[in-house]
């Protein structure tokens, strides 16, 4: 089977260099297997049995572009390349390939599949990485079906922390992530069974379609973060600013801000901030302050997340001296 894809990388500059590491680090994971085992479903049902990839590059100098992406582009009309320069192209063995094709669930099989590939690829490097609609293709060259739009806005993350010099945000070898997940047996497609395994699911949530307007996430934000580092329900907030603090370094004005962001997304969840209904044309008047919000909890949540798997961790333990 063959997956081709449009893939975007992030609009700034200064995050290029990690979008680059990744479009070479993605030739290296083939066949890798604890990554098949990452990205395939769980335990009890297993569809890989080998993958590979390819990166094709489009729209250079001479606004060329691979012959395979302009014969897409052609015969589907959601294919769409304009301001595109990347495509992956995954080749992709399943197990019983025929008998998979002939279900209905050949297509959700292939983007519960990338959107698990996706999930690994934007906790490991400091830069989003969007997969656009792509096409799948059967062995025999048949037409299966189309991907799914997996979007993130880490972009705006990667700006708050850059802006406020906090928290830094680096990233972090993709094989690292890999083995942590499998060491710890975390999977992308398991119910949450720690803490650590709730804030990597709440994480997830953070992926959404071409001009959703979702409000959730930063409930899903804040509950990844409070999952690792609050213990109970008392003084939640400054839990998070002590220990936050003690893991990613203390920042100017953080705390003040931290105050702020608890106290909006408290008011945001019981009620007491007017908001528009998610059609409406005053939507963006009500996101400059969300948003703002989201990206600051957001870097807190991938900051931490990054940590504990730098130091191959999957709990903080804290304890409380008393000096004299």
């Amino acid at each position: 089977m063959k997956i081709t894809l449009p893939i975007r990388g992030p609009e700034k500059d200064y995050l290029y260099n990690e979008y680059e590491r990744f479009l070479k680090d993605v030739l290296k994971y083939q066949d890798n297997k604890n990554l098949l085992q990452l990205i395939d479903s769980r335990n009890d049902y297993k569809s890989i049995e080998s993958i590979e990839f390819k990166i094709l590059e489009g729209h250079q100098n001479d606004n060329s572009e691979p012959p395979s992406i302009t014969t897409i582009k052609l015969t589907h009309s959601f294919f769409h390349t304009e301001f595109i320069t990347e495509f992956i192209e995954i080749s992709l063995n399943l197990i019983k390939e025929d008998e998979v094709i002939k279900t209905a669930f050949c297509e959700i099989i292939i983007n519960d599949i990338l959107q698990r590939l996706c999930l690994l690829v934007n906790l490991s490097y400091a830069a989003k990485v969007d997969f656009l609609p792509g096409v799948i293709y059967s062995n025999k060259n048949k037409y299966v079906g189309k991907t799914l739009v997996l979007l993130n806005t880490l972009d705006f993350a990667y700006e708050h922390s850059n802006k406020i010099g906090w928290p830094i945000l680096k990233g972090i070898k993709i094989e690292k992530t890999i083995e942590w997940f499998v060491k710890n047996k975390i999977h992308t497609d398991e119910t949450s069974r720690n803490k650590t395994h709730r804030a990597i699911n709440a994480f997830s949530y953070l992926f959404n379609n071409i001009g959703e307007k979702d409000t959730s996430i930063l409930f899903w934000t804040m509950l990844g973060i409070e999952s690792i580092l609050a213990k109970g329900n008392n003084n939640i907030t400054n839990q998070i600013k002590t220990k936050s603090s003690l893991i990613l370094g203390e920042p100017k004005e953080y705390k003040k801000k931290l105050n702020k962001l608890y106290d909006y997304r408290s008011r945001l969840i019981h009620g007491d901030i007017n908001f528009p209904p998610k059609f409406s044309s005053d939507y963006e008047l009500f996101e400059v302050e969300y948003w703002d919000y989201l990206a600051f909890a957001t870097s807190i949540l991938l900051a931490i997340i990054r940590d504990m798997i730098e130091k191959g961790i999957v709990e903080y333990k804290f304890n409380y001296i008393l000096e004299t």
